[in-house]
């Protein structure tokens, strides 16, 4: 007969034997519970991840509906952007009023920006089918003449502030005044970041236009956020400064002095191949005002249609930024423009030849 110390040594072994399957269960339980909650964890953020990739992708397609397409005219890329800022009363209006007009040129070099502001009200003394027309009335004519009335707007200031300031101008905003103190914010002030300091695709669709990328449109709002605000250089022009562009050119030519195309060295001459008087003067002014080497502006002997770059560097930075500046596609060597009967040829390195077909996009 067993003694009570075996009976209790087999009891409490039985005793502790079952205690450890009940934990070894618990254990087994909890571990498939932690198992499950893991599970039902990464099914819910990888549910919620693709919900955040949806949205994001549908509102980065309704954002970019609002922008240009990617242009592979040319392979300059501007060392000094511009873009002209243009608020107006109502995009659905039948008289869509331009109210304020910004000509905007940022200096990457010097990590500056140099903000104009124009009357739009004032009666200007511009050369051209635009003279003597305040920049609210050629914004107005600009939309009547053609279908879509914000493109023509546009196209008709942008010719009248390159004839302004000698200054490609790179881009344009266009917005609607109640998103404008947005607008203000993100660009002009550099206060707001990414994703456009509140511009919801909806608004956007009905009260912005621009023919930025938008690549490029997060990179001129990124730059103008990190200008500090001691580099923001504002003026509003007066009539006399914009119809003499002396101190405007002065301080443009300062500007850009260490441009590629001043670094280039290129001689350019201008030759007018039209009867219009004063382009070949406001075709040097474009040229000088970015660094080039303008040495001669002279009448060419003959009129020409089309107009001619010719050169014997066809890659360098000053070639490149005439063909995307003018919009020209004829471009020669001075071997193969011996059908072109200019001395003037000779003298420089380049010779941009303006035909009726520049003159009537400039005039």
């Amino acid at each position: 007969m067993p003694s009570h110390t075996a009976l209790r040594f087999k009891s409490g072994k039985g005793k502790s034997i079952r205690i450890d399957k009940i934990r070894a269960q618990k254990r087994k339980e909890i571990s498939g519970k932690f198992t499950r909650f893991k599970t039902i964890c990464a099914t819910l953020v990888l549910f919620i991840g693709s919900i955040a990739f949806l949205s994001s992708f549908f509102i980065y397609k309704n954002l970019n509906q609002n922008f240009a397409s990617a242009s592979s005219y040319d392979t300059y890329i501007p060392e000094y952007p511009t873009f002209a800022y243009l608020v107006v009363n109502d995009f659905d209006s039948k008289a869509t009023v331009l109210k304020k007009l910004e000509f905007i040129v940022m200096d990457k070099e010097s990590n500056k920006v140099f903000i104009f502001e124009l009357p739009i009200n004032i009666e200007l003394d511009l050369l051209g089918k635009y003279s003597s027309m305040s920049l609210e009335q050629i914004f107005l004519l600009g939309g009547l003449n053609t279908e879509n009335k914000l493109e023509g707007g546009v196209t008709a200031i942008n010719t009248n502030l390159l004839k302004i300031f000698g200054f490609d101008v790179t881009n344009f905003i266009v917005v609607e005044e109640g998103i404008s103190p947005t607008l203000d914010r993100l660009l002009v002030e550099g206060k707001e970041i990414f994703p456009f300091g509140g511009l919801t695709p909806s608004v956007m669709k009905h009260s912005f236009y621009t023919n930025y990328e938008l690549k490029d449109f997060y990179q001129t709002q990124k730059f103008m956020t990190n200008v500090p605000f001691e580099n923001i250089v504002r003026s509003n022009l007066t009539s006399d400064q914009i119809s003499t562009p002396v101190s405007l050119d002065n301080l443009l030519s300062d500007m850009t002095m260490p441009s590629s195309i001043s670094k280039d060295k290129k001689t350019i001459s201008v030759l007018n191949g039209t009867s219009v008087s004063g382009i070949a003067t406001l075709s040097s002014r474009i040229l000088s005002n970015i660094g080039g080497r303008v040495v001669a502006i002279e009448n060419a002997t003959s009129k020409y249609t089309d107009t001619m770059l010719i050169s014997d560097d066809l890659d360098s930075q000053t070639v490149a930024y005439i063909k995307k500046s003018f919009g020209i596609n004829r471009v020669y060597t001075k071997q193969e423009a011996g059908f072109i009967n200019e001395d003037v040829l000779s003298r420089s390195d380049i010779t941009l030849i303006i035909g009726f077909d520049l003159a009537n996009r400039l005039y």
